[in-house]
């Protein structure tokens, strides 16, 4: 039987150089970014809702102006949680009217029978092909 000669070679120690190298440095925030932030933040405390809670929305802010009319709903949207200044909302992506969730559009909510809110749609997020999430702050008033 002949021996083998292979050579047994040991691992190379990482340089500080090299290690550091193949490290990634993070995104740098910059303070722009870190206004945007700040500026979108919430400061109320928000409450989960624990039940299943539908409430009526409108696109249509008309109703606001006409005194003694019944406010009749555009689209039924679920509620995730709730604020003294806003709210969240979970709607399904199938009816054609969630296409006017746009940042910035006025529109209103019910969600409780004697109280309808104007509000302003803050963010909106795409959650699957099926459902839109959106953020809402309260008209003050």
């Amino acid at each position: 039987m002949a021996k083998s000669t292979t050579k047994k070679t040991t691992p190379r120690k990482k340089t500080a150089q090299s290690a550091a190298a193949s490290r990634k440095a993070p995104a740098k925030k910059t303070i722009k970014d870190a206004r945007k932030v700040i500026s979108d933040r919430r400061y109320e405390a928000r409450k989960l809702v624990t039940r299943l809670t539908f409430i009526g929305f409108s696109f249509d802010t008309s109703f606001l102006q006409l005194p003694g009319s019944i406010f009749v709903p555009q689209l039924n949207a679920l509620l995730v949680d709730q604020s003294a200044g806003g709210c969240s909302l979970v709607f399904m992506r199938a009816n054609p009217l969630t296409s006017n969730l746009v940042v910035g559009n006025t529109c209103i909510v019910q969600i409780e029978p004697e109280r309808v809110i104007q509000a302003s749609i803050r963010w909106v997020k795409e959650l699957d092909g099926k459902l839109v999430n959106a953020g809402f702050e309260f008209a003050a008033g």
